[in-house]
């Protein structure tokens, strides 16, 4: 793959239902799984994650829902407008509305559509879109 995104990793209280969540409803792609212990790489376009059933591994406390409280994984896409549609027709709550934004960077005026969902274990996805 030659990139040098992130590729982030979390740990899930219930696999098949993110499993579930992130290939049938966010559209992530599966590159492979494992059956023990429970995980798989997913792929959305340039963006990867790691899934794995939760265990004693990398356990630092409790590991209750919200687990991704206070951190989000900003996955940037070509488009989020085939996301908002799997997300509304599956009835999936959006946490943040999407919105247009813009900042300035470099003296240069850069914008971009985003809108914010969590996922079955409360960790934060903003799926952002440069126009």
């Amino acid at each position: 793959m030659g990139s040098n995104k992130p590729i982030y990793r979390l740990s899930v209280s219930d696999f098949e239902n993110s499993f579930d969540f992130y290939t049938k409803i966010i559209m992530f792609k599966s590159k492979y799984k494992t059956k023990e212990p429970k995980s798989a790489v997913l792929s959305f376009e340039e963006n990867r994650i790691i899934i794995e059933q939760a265990n004693n591994y990398q356990d630092t406390g409790k590991t209750e829902p919200s687990l991704g409280e206070g951190i989000t994984f900003q996955i940037k896409v070509k488009s989020i407008e085939s996301v908002l549609k799997s997300l509304e027709g599956n009835k999936c709550p959006i946490y943040s509305k999407p919105e247009e934004v813009s900042y300035k960077r470099n003296g240069r005026l850069i914008g971009n559509k985003r809108f914010l969902i969590k996922d079955p274990d409360g960790y934060l996805l903003r799926f952002v879109e440069d126009l």
